[in-house]
């Protein structure tokens, strides 16, 4: 059986929403395993910090770069739950939408979510740059001396997923007319 010429567009759009999907929900997988991190290093800390002021100094087992850790780790794992959230996280007030036809309302959720394309498109690019001056300077974290450009550029990776996946869902809104499950 062939496919027409005109469905063929359709198709490649949703085998590259599915794709964006799938890599969502592994990014999320992944922003709670830094969850997680996050937990056992703060947790680690407050223990060694406890038990460094409880024996006077005496015995040291405090450890620096948590604050890094958790500051990076928190940044990164905001960043990849994003993506996929973003179609799942808005509130939406009954009271202004009730009475709205289903394409009005979904046209509405494609112009949020083209907006949240701009927006994360935006700090794709500020981040893009941030991390070319970063690696021209050679700047790295205070504690544990990591290269910022590679943090920065991380995070402009993952913002331009963010991008590209709001763009697909806006598309897939207006010529669908229904969200996805």
């Amino acid at each position: 059986m062939q496919v027409s010429s005109t469905t063929e567009p359709a198709r490649k759009a949703f085998f590259l929403l599915d794709l964006t999907d799938r890599i969502a929900k592994a990014m999320r997988i992944g922003s709670g395993v830094l969850l997680v991190f996050i937990m056992t290093v703060t947790l680690v800390d407050v223990i060694a910090r406890t038990i460094f002021a409880a024996t006077n100094g005496s015995i040291d087992v405090t450890f620096t770069g948590a604050v890094e850790l958790v500051s990076y780790g928190m940044m990164a794992m905001v960043l990849l739950a994003f993506p996929y959230g973003v179609d799942k996280g808005q509130v939406i007030v009954d009271l202004f939408t009730d009475n709205l036809r289903r394409r009005t309302k979904m046209i509405l959720e494609a112009v949020y979510m083209f907006g949240f394309a701009a927006l994360s498109s935006g700090m794709t690019v500020r981040f893009f740059e941030v991390a070319g001056r970063m690696r021209r300077s050679g700047e790295s974290s205070q504690d544990l001396l990591i290269p910022l450009h590679i943090v920065y550029s991380l995070a402009s990776c993952a913002l331009a997923f963010l991008a590209l996946r709001c763009t697909l869902l806006a598309i897939d809104y207006l010529v669908s007319g229904a969200k996805r499950p």
